[in-house]
């Protein structure tokens, strides 16, 4: 769609992803993972799925986790892998 606009065709622009994995098996997931970096050179994914064994780390530049308190309604950001 961006390719077909001329004022907009000359850009990047990163890609954001929300949830992707969700519905994947792990076979399907993978294939997606190694095909994100192929469409846009920023990709900004979320994601609840443990997904650090499975990207390149090559391809991350930094993560950040967002972390609820145990009632889900407080919630602050803390850069790392805070998978448990």
């Amino acid at each position: 769609m961006l390719r077909s606009e001329e004022h907009l065709s000359d850009k990047e622009y990163p890609l954001v992803l929300d949830g992707p994995f969700s519905k994947l098996d792990p076979d399907q997931r993978q294939n997606v993972v190694d095909m994100i970096p192929q469409f846009a050179p920023q990709v900004i994914l979320f994601s609840k799925d443990d997904l650090h064994k499975i990207v390149n780390q090559d391809n991350i530049g930094r993560v950040w986790t967002i972390v609820s308190n145990e009632e889900k309604n407080i919630a602050h950001i803390e850069e790392g892998y805070l998978w448990k």
